[in-house]
């Protein structure tokens, strides 16, 4: 019998074995700790298909604002339009769910609401 053979039989290999591999995180678990390092920064983007869009004409401007426990929160400013805001969330099975939250300016007597709550 090889050494090889004799290892892969021991209770000691299939020890190690599960406690090596049970270290590894989901992937989406390594996605979400790798995005909520960027917590605070932002980070300047340019559209890529289509070139061009009148949708997305300015700025483009993300930034990963808020990291609370299984929340993630990244305002994404167009030009002067700050009215979207990507917000992530874990589910009961760890995985990500991407939702846009999307609050439209109302122009009423030279103030601004949103969502109906006067701003200052």
């Amino acid at each position: 019998m090889s050494y090889e053979k004799i290892l892969l039989a021991t209770p000691a290999y299939d020890l190690y074995f599960h406690f090596f591999f049970c270290q590894v995180k989901a992937p989406s678990q390594q996605f979400w700790d790798l995005l909520a390092t960027h917590c605070g920064k932002a980070y300047e983007g340019k559209l890529v298909s289509p070139e061009s869009d009148p949708r997305f004409a300015g700025k483009l401007v993300m930034h990963v604002r808020s990291c609370e426990e299984g929340r993630l929160r990244i305002p994404f400013f167009v030009g002067e339009d700050l009215s979207r805001t990507w917000v992530l969330t874990r589910d009961e099975q760890q995985l990500i769910q991407l939702k846009h939250d999307h609050k439209t300016f109302l122009s009423i007597n030279s103030s601004y609401l949103i969502l109906g709550i006067p701003q200052t």
